[in-house]
């Protein structure tokens, strides 16, 4: 399998409307090691080429081995994180990589910020310092890996819905994002770049997110609102009335009950014939066990029986519609549900 899978020739901005340049023909599936594997057995290959200065074989390594001793530790997996991967010299030659040590470090106090998602969509606002040969190689392959190709996929597939609601609400289509991040996705609409939206909504809990998007989008038919899932559960925060309704990364962190209860009043959010749009990754995509070491990024995996399982209480009490699909790589799981009219 692919692990790692480079831009398109006009670089990652070319994603807007293609799928990833190498599609396994299936989710990664590993074998069930018949005795808890080794972590230094492991993570040495990875180290030696690195100091050969192999970036290639040394990412590959690296993610093949965590994820192989992610899947042989089982409940001993963050023990063995703590005492044998973070102490292995391994790591401080991955931490060269900007990407993967903001991750690890998390400056704005949480996993998965849209500044790191910035390094996903090369649309950071601020250039990199100066990177050392294997700095640089080791950060360009660590966006090439399959949670990082799915995060751009979704970015495009983002896009599309909101094109896709333009055109069937011509008067002017209302749409609402939830946790925004810094709607990188705006710049891939048509819709929005043409000015058919009447209204788009960010709602996101980061202040330095909903100023970014106020600043560059608020002129451009944007409103960025600041507010939590904890507002919306609670009914400080209401929305409704809406043609889309969308969660991109926010449902990898939520549990069942909180995302049950969110998907409730998505709906309610929307108007009749309205659409609602939820993303979530998959089990077992190759480059778990780096994100959840080496990047300290844990998400809430969910697989199609699971995220259908979200929505029971919604389709079963509506006459909506809910229809199941994955990106090209089998990462992500997308479920899109329509309001009855």
């Amino acid at each position: 399998m692919t692990l790692l899978t480079p831009y398109p020739a006009d670089g990652p901005a070319a994603a807007r409307r293609r799928t990833p340049a190498a599609m396994p023909a299936a989710p990664c599936v590993l074998p069930e090691p018949r005795q808890a594997p080794d972590a230094q057995d492991l993570l040495d290959p990875a180290l030696h080429w690195m100091r050969q200065g192999d970036a290639e074989r040394g990412m590959r390594a690296a993610i093949e081995g965590l994820a192989t001793l992610r899947a042989g530790s089982g409940d001993a997996w963050p023990s063995v994180v703590a005492n044998e991967v973070l102490t292995h010299p391994l790591r401080a030659v991955l931490h060269q990589c900007p990407f993967t040590r903001h991750s690890f470090e998390r400056p704005r106090g949480y996993a998965g910020d849209a500044a790191l998602i910035d390094y996903i969509y090369g649309t950071r606002e601020e250039a990199l310092p100066p990177l050392a040969p294997l700095a640089a190689d080791i950060h360009r392959l660590a966006l090439l890996a399959p949670a990082p190709r799915a995060v751009r996929h979704r970015r495009a597939r983002l896009a599309e819905a909101v094109d896709a609601t333009a055109l069937r609400c011509p008067r002017g289509a209302r749409v609402l994002a939830l946790a925004a991040g810094h709607l990188r996705e705006w710049a891939l609409s048509e819709a929005a770049a043409g000015g058919a939206l009447a209204e788009w909504v960010a709602f996101d809990q980061d202040p330095l997110s909903v100023a970014l998007v106020e600043r560059q989008y608020g002129g451009r038919g944007v409103t960025a609102i600041p507010g939590s899932v904890r507002e919306l559960l609670t009914g400080r925060r209401r929305f409704e009335g809406y043609d889309l309704v969308y969660a991109a990364g926010l449902f990898d962190y939520l549990t069942e009950p909180v995302a049950r209860r969110l998907i409730e009043l998505m709906h309610a959010a929307l108007a009749p014939g309205g659409r609602l749009l939820v993303a979530n990754f998959l089990p077992g995509i190759a480059d778990i066990g780096y994100m959840e070491s080496m990047m300290h990024w844990h998400l809430i995996y969910r697989s199609h029986g699971q995220m259908q399982g979200l929505f029971d209480t919604v389709t079963e009490a509506s006459r909506s519609t809910l229809a199941l699909d994955t990106d090209p790589d089998f990462n992500v799981v997308y479920a899109e549900l329509t309001r009855a009219g």
